[in-house]
């Protein structure tokens, strides 16, 4: 699972497709509404119904490859896989037992209660973290009292707590 926020914040783009304001310096190339931009780190326009364009001013990752946007980059940049033996449950009975998991332990999350990290998923986890980085990439405080759009994308989350709560009730 990759959890991969984006934290929105309004913005234009120059003449020349470079973002003004925050983002200055920023290379942004609009896509026609639907459309994915395909690569890149910096997402240029989402269109949203109620709200024109914005700049995408924070990204960031949790992968089976880096804890957060640089070292995923990075690995992805070396040729690096994110599959390894799986740790997280007895795959035995498997045809295989490779996955690419994310190491949640190795995750660096600040601000938050002890006690809410005991009790959180791995997805919750891994989204806390992807949220904190796009937050400091922004240059964002959530002291600043201030609210922004979050485009937030993750896939397969709370799997096994799901198996926990039906196995406990079968």
């Amino acid at each position: 699972m990759a959890a991969v926020p984006a934290v929105l914040s309004p913005g234009r783009e120059d003449a020349a497709g470079y973002a003004t304001g925050k983002a200055a310096g920023r290379r942004l190339g609009p896509w026609p509404p639907g459309q994915h931009p395909g690569r890149g780190w910096v997402l240029s326009r989402v269109y949203l119904p109620t709200m024109g364009s914005v700049v995408v001013t924070g990204v960031g990752l949790v992968t089976a490859l880096g804890k957060d946007r640089e070292s995923t980059w990075e690995a992805l940049l070396s040729g690096a896989t994110g599959v390894r033996p799986l740790t997280l449950f007895d795959a035995t009975g498997y045809r295989s037992q490779m996955a690419a998991q994310v190491e949640v332990a190795s995750l660096e999350l600040s601000g938050i209660p002890e006690k809410a990290l005991r009790h959180a998923s791995r997805a919750s986890l891994m989204a806390l973290a992807a949220a904190q980085e796009a937050l400091r990439q922004a240059d964002l405080h959530p002291s600043f009292g201030a609210s922004w759009p979050v485009v937030f994308g993750g896939g397969a989350a709370g799997l096994f707590e799901a198996e926990g709560f039906f196995a406990h009730r079968l």
